[in-house]
């Protein structure tokens, strides 16, 4: 049996109604958010350091970014018994 205009309108109807996912608080929003910023951190070294440093990285392929953040990590990971 053939159906009509106003059923056949109703199954479109129905389709494009969404279903609403709910919401999250402006709280979880923001905590659950991977857009949040690195924090950053100046220091002094000497040049003659400064430039063994800048040697052995590059000899090893590493910047001097990655192995700064792999230093505070260790240095973290062997403190981190003060954290509690």
């Amino acid at each position: 049996m053939a159906r009509s205009f106003k059923d056949a309108k109703g199954l479109n109807e129905q389709k494009s109604v969404k279903k609403e996912s709910p919401r999250k608080s402006a709280a979880e929003a923001i905590l659950s958010s991977t857009s949040t910023k690195d924090a950053r951190m100046a220091t002094r070294i000497n040049s003659a350091t400064y430039a063994q440093f800048t040697q052995i990285n590059k000899k090893l392929g590493a910047s001097n970014g990655s192995v700064v953040n792999m230093l505070v990590a260790q240095y973290i990971n062997d403190h981190k018994d003060l954290l509690d």
